[in-house]
């Protein structure tokens, strides 16, 4: 009988069909350790699995590789789902992975803390990074699902807190595939808008799988670079997401971000109407002092001695200016008889007739420019002179009587009277008028307060 050999590849491959057309071999669950652990630049990923006696080569290609909520790395313990095939060139078997747990943590528990870290580490969550929220924010934008509970109870309470806010919301997915760029998109579009200048994203509460798109690196990292300040409200108290990490705010629900991201409008009325009535009591304790003081200062001037005081500069002004007059007037004088004599000696010298001419037109040069000096020594003066002279008129009490004013005085001590709280019916006083001075009696006393309401 003749022998019929087969060639390696052909065995191989007839290895590699049966491997992968029996059930037996197919959706089988593994547990090991990983080792030999490499990614890559493809997004494949290879490695082995080992227990304490032996080990098995796999591979998990870039389309499963990226649903992968962890990051495998060697010394791993996991459980892997997959097939058992062949690889036809080395003649090997290999697992093809098609889903990867860890063992002893979820993988969603486990993603989330290997992002947490290697996020924290680049400073995306440090509190030198948080920015206060505007006080007073005329506008909102909020990143959350247009049909979803959350935003219904977010538009209501910050209306009620604040009517005349504006909201502007950037629609998106809240759950699923596809959620964490839809809100990562709403962060950027709402950052493009000037009027926006604060911003709430988050959703109401449900399952760790329902909230992980909050946990996606695309959420947290456009979170963290947000122009604007953002609140994170994302499911109930007890959930804690990337997204709030990173954030400059946390709110425990989407009802307590409506709460923080605005002021209550009555409280704040409130409290403006309170510093009004301070301040309209300080201004009318501060007028009553100055006030007090105005009629202090007035009880204290002695109209007499200021009169007194006012002639006396007048006086002096008068003296100031005739001798400034007689000094100039002198000047004058003995500048001319100056120039006569020189003209005089100039005409009897026949020497210095030749000269005469030019130092004539000299001479009569310097007198003009000596006259207009001294004319206008005299201009200003007289000017300075008419300027004290005004000033002192207005200070003069006997101008102001001669308008119908008087001073009053109690004729028992001569103190001036300011008020009609200081006479009494049947006193005498004394007036002193512009002309002369006269004796009155009180016959009656009205306030003025009494005068307005009569």
């Amino acid at each position: 009988m003749e022998r019929q050999a087969l060639t390696v590849s052909e065995l191989n491959r007839i290895v590699k069909e049966m491997l992968d057309e029996t059930a037996l071999f197919k959706e089988l669950w593994i547990e090991g350790e990983i080792t030999n652990f490499r990614a890559q630049s493809s997004g494949h990923l290879y490695f082995s699995l080992r227990d304490e006696t032996a080990q098995i080569r796999c591979v998990m290609f870039v389309g499963k590789a990226r649903l992968l909520r962890f990051r495998p790395q060697d010394d791993q313990k996991v459980v892997v789902c997959g097939a058992v095939s062949l690889y036809e060139r080395d003649g090997q078997y290999q697992f093809i992975a098609e889903q990867m747990e860890p063992l002893g943590i979820g993988g969603l528990a486990l993603a989330f803390e290997q992002l947490k870290q290697r996020l924290a580490m680049e400073g995306l969550f440090a509190e030198e990074r948080k920015r206060k929220l505007p006080l007073y924010p005329k506008t909102v934008g909020i990143v959350t699902s247009p049909s979803g509970a959350a935003l219904r109870d977010m538009v209501k309470i910050i209306w009620r807190r604040f009517p005349s806010v504006h909201i502007i919301l950037a629609p998106s997915l809240v759950q699923g595939e596809g959620a964490a760029e839809q809100i990562a998109a709403g962060i950027y579009a709402l950052n493009t808008l000037p009027e926006v200048e604060v911003i709430i994203v988050g959703r109401g509460g449900g399952s760790q799988e329902d909230l992980w798109c909050f946990n996606e690196e695309a959420v947290a990292r456009a979170v963290a670079s947000s122009a604007k300040p953002i609140i994170s409200a994302v499911g109930h108290e007890t959930d804690y997401s990337l997204a709030d990490m990173a954030a400059d705010l946390r709110a425990a629900t989407p009802s307590a971000a409506a709460e923080l991201v605005v002021p209550e409008a009555a409280l704040l009325l409130r409290d403006l109407e309170t510093i009004r009535q301070r301040t309209l009591a300080r201004i009318h304790q501060h007028l009553r002092s100055k006030q007090e003081n105005l009629v202090s200062l007035g009880e204290r001037i002695d109209a007499k001695k200021l009169q007194n005081w006012t002639l006396e500069r007048r006086w002096r002004l008068e003296e100031h200016r005739e001798k400034l007059h007689s000094f100039l007037v002198r000047r004058l004088s003995t500048e001319k008889q100056s120039l006569h004599k020189y003209r005089l000696r100039l005409l009897d010298d026949e020497r210095l007739a030749s000269a005469i001419v030019p130092r004539k037109g000299r001479i009569t040069s310097v007198r003009g420019l000596l006259q207009i000096t001294i004319q206008h020594r005299l201009s200003l003066e007289h000017a300075h002179l008419t300027s004290y002279d005004q000033r002192l008129q207005l200070l003069d009490p006997s101008q102001t009587m001669t308008r119908g004013y008087a001073i009053i005085r109690d004729s028992r001590n001569l103190n001036i009277i300011t008020s009609v709280s200081q006479m009494r019916f049947g006193d005498d006083v004394e007036l002193e008028l512009s002309d002369g001075q006269a004796t009155a009696r009180v016959i009656q006393t009205v306030p003025k307060g009494d005068m307005d309401n009569g």
